[in-house]
């Protein structure tokens, strides 16, 4: 694949980004982060959110994804998963 405008990143996520992809047995942290998105994207703009019991399901075209409590409270926390997801949820369980 071959880019026409270089993309900059500090030296510190460079190297974070390419021991991750090497532990995972991605050739290359460019390979790693197209993997990612990937799979993310649908996630974070097309997901419909459901909650039962302690699971939230995140519904997208091809399935669910489902999440407990503990994990979307730290994903929100840390801004992992998008904020409308996070508001979805945080109206059904308030006291996350």
């Amino acid at each position: 694949m071959v880019y026409k405008h270089a993309v900059k990143v500090s030296d510190y996520v460079y190297s974070k980004l390419q021991s991750l992809a090497s532990k995972l047995g991605f050739e290359s942290p460019n390979a790693l982060l197209e993997f990612l998105i990937e799979w993310w994207e649908p996630l974070l703009v097309q997901s419909r959110v459901s909650v039962k019991d302690t699971w939230v399901y995140l519904e997208v075209s091809n399935g669910r994804v489902a999440f407990n409590i503990i994990q979307v409270d730290k994903m929100c926390k840390l801004r992992i998963l998008p904020r409308h997801v996070c508001n979805e949820v945080k109206n059904v369980i308030p006291w996350l």
